[in-house]
């Protein structure tokens, strides 16, 4: 059963948001679509993506709702990753990544089946 940071996380993606994964190198996405495997993963599928490239699996164990427009997933006490939308973002190209976003809702439903497929590849396989 989803969890309240689950459906927050959907809500988020809904509306065009940015997954940021922290490191020596942060790297940013735009989610164009986000579905909860279990309690400790979290599949996301990178908007504009056309190949098996753009699926992921976020691994955690832990989500919070630090606020309205975020989550964030912790996996053994550290931050694996923070969702959030555009706005909230502060990436210098807002405007660019709405566009893009609103371009994939447009392809969004022709990489359904695809987006499902490798759904399930990445959740058999860990």
């Amino acid at each position: 059963m989803p969890t309240a940071a689950d459906l927050h996380a959907l809500a988020l993606v809904e509306q065009g948001a940015i997954l940021m994964l922290p490191g020596e190198e942060p790297l940013n996405f735009l989610v164009g679509h986000w579905q909860p495997v279990d309690a400790r993963r979290s599949f996301w599928f990178a908007a504009g993506g056309t190949d098996q490239s753009a699926a992921h699996l976020l691994e955690h164990d832990e989500r919070r709702i630090p606020h309205l427009h975020a989550v964030e997933f912790y996996r053994e006490g550290r931050l694996v990753g923070y969702l959030t939308t555009i706005a909230e973002s502060e990436l210098p190209n807002e405007a660019e990544l709405r566009a893009q976003f609103a371009a994939w809702q447009g392809e969004r439903a022709r990489m359904q089946e695809f987006i499902n497929e490798q759904l399930a590849l990445l959740a058999e396989g860990n």
